[in-house]
């Protein structure tokens, strides 16, 4: 009896091992079933985004050729408007974004489009001293009140649920920008008061957009992601009225007009959650 408790012990034993030789293969052999990311979702986001902007300035002069003032005092004013400003608004971005994506075992693709208000702005001051007693004080701003994106992405999924990816297409986005000059003479003139102007633009640009990001399926339907995108929407013109200082029996003596450009480009850094369709 007991040999032959011991055969059945030692028969079961092999079958057992058997059995979990057989079904570590079998896992071995089964093919890679990743989490699904194909299909359409959207989402909400939240961001802080910023504008390294630049605003230029190139003048020209006039001045009354029948008065003693000209052509010094045109210039040296011409020559006291601030050339640039760097300004670096930043600010909140938030919105709603919607998309669809393939997949093929680890490779994930899609496009994704999304539309942001935002409240990205600043401003830079600037005083400047010409070639004569004259000197300017300048302010200059730039906003970027809304951005919207149309973009394709690529990604890998390295360990599910987790997806990383590249992304770029076209950017748009409502801006913003302003110049304010007042001129100061600080030497002897037979002056007026002293002259300021101030003008704003505003445009919708287009551009491109690069960036990347990864995101997180937490359950079958959601996601948060987070991601960079860098933006480039050119740049917008604008004339500035003409800095005209007048004698002080209110003719005009000498003068400038501006020119003004803005560039608009930037960053954003954001993070969103997705509801998968």
């Amino acid at each position: 009896m007991k040999k032959i408790l011991l055969a059945a012990a030692a028969a079961i034993a092999v079958a057992m091992s058997g059995s979990a030789f057989a079904a570590d293969l079998a896992l071995k052999a089964a093919p890679y079933v990743p989490a699904s990311w194909a299909g359409g979702y959207g989402g909400l986001t939240l961001g802080w985004g910023y504008l390294d902007g630049t605003v230029t300035e190139t003048p020209g002069t006039f001045c009354n050729a029948g008065l003693p003032a000209c052509p010094d005092a045109g210039t040296a004013l011409a020559s006291a408007i601030p050339g640039s400003y760097g300004i670096q608004p930043n600010g909140f971005l938030g919105g709603a974004e919607l998309g669809y994506n393939w997949q093929a075992g680890r490779v994930v693709y899609g496009l994704e489009t999304d539309f942001s208000g935002a409240n990205i702005d600043g401003s830079a001051t600037s005083s400047n001293v010409g070639s004569g007693p004259i000197n300017v004080v300048g302010t200059a701003s730039e906003r970027l009140s809304y951005l919207g994106t149309v973009r394709a992405r690529l990604g890998w999924t390295p360990v599910d649920p987790l997806l990383l990816y590249a992304t770029g297409g076209f950017a748009y986005g409502g801006a913003k920008s302003s110049t304010q000059l007042t001129e100061f003479v600080t030497g002897p003139c037979a002056c007026g008061p002293s002259p300021s102007v101030v003008t704003n633009s505003s445009s919708t640009l287009t551009g491109w957009t690069v960036g990347g990001g990864v995101e997180w399926m937490f359950a079958p339907h959601w996601s948060v992601k987070g991601e960079y995108l860098y933006y480039d929407l050119g740049s917008m013109g604008y004339a500035v009225p003409t800095l005209t200082q007048a004698n002080s029996a209110g003719t005009p003596i000498f003068g400038a007009s501006v020119a003004a450009s803005a560039s608009v480009k930037g960053g954003l850094t954001r993070v969103g959650v997705n509801f998968k369709f």
